[in-house]
């Protein structure tokens, strides 16, 4: 998967349940292990370590959201 976002956008993924949202970005924040790729900032591979690393040295972060519908 590949996606590019701009200075001061906000990048969410909205889908159904089991379509694999929330594992793609925990996959990427390192929160789950994967067996390959790579995350790509300012067109450099960025070693993630932990969800950590993620929010302090690289402003990427992860909030969920529930909306339920009466």
């Amino acid at each position: 998967m590949s996606f590019e976002v701009h200075k001061g956008e906000i990048l969410g993924f909205y889908g159904l349940v089991g379509s694999g949202r929330t594992e793609l970005v925990r996959t990427m924040l390192n929160i789950d292990k994967c067996d390959g790729g790579e995350v790509l900032l300012w067109g450099k591979p960025v070693k993630i370590d932990s969800f950590k690393t993620a929010l302090h040295k690289y402003k990427i972060g992860y909030v969920t959201l529930y909306y339920i519908v009466q």
